[in-house]
């Protein structure tokens, strides 16, 4: 079976567009796949001082939303992967871990 990760890619305006970024043979990879596209999102979008809320809705905004098809089921989206879920838990994860350290003078 092959696992195929799309995104509906916000774009200003309300248009959005579907992109095909990959086949994956494994659900696993695609929903690696899936999880470094937000990962990478989310952490070019952090400023410092952020709260999880304020980080999440620039996902919501502006953020692609990856969805995984595969070629057996003939599913809309193969379960097993929410990205709203998982962006919740990394904004969590970068704004908890960013916020609550304390402040560093680099030497």
């Amino acid at each position: 079976m092959t696992y195929f990760v799309e995104v509906l890619k916000n774009v200003p305006g309300g248009e959005g567009e579907v992109r095909h970024i990959g086949d994956y043979k494994t659900l696993e990879e695609a929903i690696k796949e899936s999880e470094f596209m937000i990962d990478k999102f989310l952490i070019s979008n952090f400023r410092f001082g952020m709260t999880v809320a304020e980080l999440f809705a620039v996902y919501q905004k502006k953020g692609d939303v990856p969805f995984i098809f595969s070629d057996g089921d003939k599913t809309i989206n193969v379960g097993g992967f929410n990205h709203f879920k998982y962006a919740m838990m990394k904004c969590n994860e970068i704004c908890g871990t960013t916020n609550s350290a304390p402040d560093q003078k680099a030497e």
